[in-house]
């Protein structure tokens, strides 16, 4: 119970924050639409740009050059929406009129995000068990059947990705009854709501844990920074499965060096993107690697005293995940080091 202040904090920030955030241009002929629903994260709250830095502005750019077509972002993420209120007060009625007038216009979805829950745990941060129970008596009651809801109104075919929350206390849930055990509780049911509906979580709890401090605004506020909601982004677009291909590796296999330090160029390319590039060594220090350009890097390869051949690889990732490796085999100059 260490951390009541920021939970507090967290409380009145998206209780009073009274920010709305929509992207809703014209939907174009042939393009897709890609639905975000939930509360102020999913309205990119938090994020220095919400329409552009927001993790739904994320997956709707990740989607759209991944299918190479224009995705249209619709955003009805309310601040301070609780599955209650997302239930009671026009969020969920603003999505069926939503997906009706996509249908009428046989305009495809490509993808549904949702992110409910973190209002219903900070409305009772900090007070007893009793009241904290009653809160997760009635997400449990309501939360399955809002996601059943939304599978119904779009049918089986749709993917709908849920994010589940992340823990400001950074605490140990093992522990009963701390925040950290609560979060994990109603956690458990956004879960199992996910698996009722065939939605997928995004696992946004860990992947936060131990980024609290570089991932959100604590101690002042709540919400994600820019880091943060790539972050989120990043666990969406993991859940959602789309992207299957892995990055290309382009470098030249074999290298004879005439220095002990020789320099190791190489390309990698992925239609959305380079998430990561690592570089490993079985012989030597690597020092980088460093982007050049857009899709060019180097490395530096200090050999040292190594006689034999040492082998380099290239391993790149991409952000849902796919990796590749290459090999490069480097035979040092003659003679001693």
């Amino acid at each position: 119970m260490t951390r009541q202040p920021l939970i507090y904090v967290a409380i009145l920030t998206l209780l009073c924050c009274g920010w709305v955030v929509s992207s809703r241009p014209a939907v174009s002929s042939g393009s897709t639409v890609y639905i975000a629903l939930g509360d102020s994260i999913a309205a990119g709250i938090g994020s220095s740009l919400p329409r552009e830095r927001g993790y739904p502005a994320l997956i709707r750019d990740l989607i759209s050059r991944e299918s190479g077509r224009i995705v249209t972002l619709e955003n009805l993420a309310t601040p301070g929406e609780t599955v209650t209120s997302f239930r009671d007060d026009g969020q969920l009625s603003r999505f069926h009129d939503l997906v009706g007038r996509l249908n009428r216009g046989n305009t495809p979805i490509s993808a549904i995000t949702v992110s409910l829950g973190g209002n219903d745990m900070l409305h009772v941060s900090g007070r007893g068990s009793t009241d904290r129970q009653a809160a997760l008596d009635g997400f449990t009651s309501a939360y399955p059947a809002v996601l059943s809801d939304i599978r119904s109104a779009v049918g089986n075919d749709i993917p709908i990705i849920v994010t589940n929350s992340y823990d400001l206390s950074s605490g140990d849930s093992s522990i009963v009854e701390s925040d950290a055990w609560w979060i994990a509780r109603f956690n458990d049911v956004i879960a199992a709501g996910a698996a009722a509906s065939s939605a997928r979580v995004a696992d946004v709890s860990s992947e936060f844990a131990g980024h609290i401090s570089d991932y959100t605004l604590a101690p002042w506020d709540v919400h994600p920074t820019n880091a943060g909601h790539q972050a989120i982004a990043a666990a969406v677009w993991r859940a959602l499965a789309i992207d299957t291909i892995a990055p290309v590796v382009t470098v030249t296999p074999t290298l004879i060096s005439a220095r002990r330090m020789p320099t190791l160029r190489f390309t990698a390319n992925d239609n959305t993107g380079i998430d990561d590039i690592e570089i490993r060594s079985s012989g030597g220090t690597i020092h980088g690697p460093f982007q050049t350009s857009t899709d060019t890097w180097v490395a530096l390869v200090d050999l040292g005293d190594v006689t034999g051949i040492v082998t380099v690889t290239i391993k790149a990732s991409d952000l849902a995940g796919n990796t590749v490796s290459r090999d490069v085999t480097i035979t040092p100059p003659a003679g001693t080091p």
